[in-house]
This record gives C-alpha cells, structure tokens and sequence, in this order.
C-alpha cells in the first residue's frame, strides 16, 4: 500500500512541474504564476470531486452514481443560464468570475437544504425513491435549462458555454481562496469522521447495530457533499462521468474498503485526469477541443463498459 501510495505521488507531482514548467523559463513569471493558479484550481477541484463521488457511493453503496444524480449539476446549469437569459452579457460584468462562484454556491447550498430536509423526507429515508426522485428532478432541470437555451443568442450562448464546460482558463486567485476556506473546515471534519464511513459502507443496518447514528450522520454527508459539488462546479464546470472514473479507479487500486486510503488515491486520480486531458488540450490539440470534451469522452467510455462489464471488474 505504502509503495502505490509513493507511485501516485511521484506520477502527480512529476504531471504537476510538466503542467508548470512545460514550454516556459524561469523568467517567465507570469505564466508560472498563472499556471501555477491553475494547478491550485486542479487540486480543488479534484478533492471537491473525489470525495463527494466517493462519500456518496458509501451512502448509496452504488458504484454507478453520482452526485450528479441529485440535481446539483442541472441546478447549476440552471443558474447560469437564468442569469444570461434575464439579465444578459452584464450580468457576468456586474457579478464577476467571483460574484458568480459565491452566488452560485450559495444558491446550490439552498437547493441541497429544500431537497434533504423538504423533498426527500416524503419518502422517509427510502434509498431507492430518493435517488429515483433525484434523477427525474435533474432531468427536469436540465430540461429547462435547455428551453431557456434555446432564448439566448449566439453570445449568450458562447457565455453560458465558457461558464458551464469544464475549463481552467476562468481560473482566479480570489476563488481559490474563497475556495480554501469553505473547504479546510469540512476536510477536518471528514478527518474525523473516516472510521464511521467506513461503518456507514457496511450498510444501515449494520451501522445502526454498531452504534452508528445512521440518519445523522448520511443528512450531515449529503450537505457536505452539496457544499464540494458547489465547490467543483463552480471551479471547474459540468464533470458528467469523471467521478465515476475515478472513484472506480481507486477501488481497484486499494482494496481493503478504507476511506482513509481511498479518499487520497481518488484525489490523486483526479489530478491526473486533469493534467493529462490540459496538456493534450494544450500542446496537442491546440485548444481546438475541451477538456470537458476529452474527459467526458474517455471517461464516458470507462462508464460504458463499467456497466456492461460490472460483474467481472
């Protein structure tokens, strides 16, 4: 274990100085600055996606689902494109890149509390319904989302775009540091709480036996994982399949169920995915694709044959 955790680390940081130092001298400090911005942007972004994909498959104990089946995304969507269609272009220039970030948390955080303290108790706790709830509603939002669309002109459009896809060109020193502070307190708190997911990964029953607060404690890590699907979106755009991808991978990594080994080496996935799809984009496509486009296509394909290989992986 201590060997792959030694691996990884030297394959991220050997990605990371490639994304700094890859095309520039040292008397480039501007471009390593911004660069260096946007590798903190990456680092977010990865442990906001790693650990809301993994907790949330510890509570639904499904290894196909992500958070994005809640809504949280579509919601998002739906901001952003609300924004455009009311107010147009200026909107963008009267919030800023960090108005935006912070009202679009802020609204997200709203939604998460209406869903699991308003909608989802109607079926009192039950899994399934909930999730089945989650699904249709994020259909729907994205359906508007879409009919909103339609309204825009090409400008708005391209805004909306720009804002939606996932892209580390927005990224912005302000917003990482806003970023930082929501995010220490709830890693301390995950910190603290790694041996009752490992519980909570038995199933409810099991936990409730072991003394587990069962409904506490998944109400507790909805909200968390609200807060760092926020956190991503906002940083980085729409991830679709990606938190499949790599919570996936690192199950097949460490197999002894540990969150405590999990958590990191999903992290440390994450930030690969990221740095490899940037330099291909960068200095091989030319920025004639996206990243969210070669994420979404390699990871889209890793989820289809998840699905139809499930049993033998």
């Amino acid at each position: 274990m201590r060997k792959t955790f030694i691996l990884m680390s030297i394959i991220t940081l050997f990605l990371c100085s490639v994304f700094i130092l890859w095309g520039v001298s040292f008397h480039d400090e501007f471009i390593i600055f911004k660069r260096l911005i946007r590798l903190g942007t990456i680092a977010l972004a990865s442990i906001c996606l790693a650990v809301s994909t993994v907790i949330f498959q510890t509570l639904t104990h499904n290894r196909i689902l992500v958070p994005a089946v809640m809504g949280y995304e579509s919601f998002y969507l739906l901001w952003q494109v609300l924004v455009l269609f009311l107010f147009g272009p200026v909107s963008i220039t009267f919030l800023g890149l960090t108005g935006n970030f912070l009202s679009s948390i802020l609204l997200l955080l709203i939604y998460a509390f209406i869903l699991h303290y308003v909608l989802l108790p109607i079926f009192k706790n039950d899994t399934y319904f909930s999730l089945l709830f989650g699904f249709i509603l994020s259909m729907v939002l994205a359906t508007l989302a879409q009919f909103f669309q339609l309204w825009m002109s090409p400008g708005e459009f391209t805004i909306f775009q720009s804002l939606t896809n996932t892209s580390f060109n927005r990224s912005n020193l302000d917003i990482l540091i806003y970023s930082s502070i929501i995010l220490l307190p709830i890693l301390i708190l995950l910190q603290r709480c790694l041996s009752i997911l490992d519980v909570l990964s038995l199933g409810k029953n099991q936990s409730i036996s072991l003394g587990i607060n069962y409904a506490k404690y998944k109400a507790l890590f909805l909200i968390l994982i609200a807060i760092l699907v926020a956190i991503s979106t906002s940083l980085v755009g729409i991830t679709l399949f990606m938190g499949i991808f790599i919570a996936n991978i690192a199950y097949l990594i460490i197999k002894n169920g540990k969150h405590k080994d999990i958590l990191p080496v999903a992290t440390m996935v994450s930030v690969m995915v990221f740095l490899i799809a940037q330099l291909v984009v960068e200095h091989f496509f030319n920025y004639r694709i996206t990243v969210s486009i070669l994420v979404n296509l390699v990871c889209g394909i890793y989820y289809l044959f998840f699905i139809i290989f499930a049993r033998k992986i």
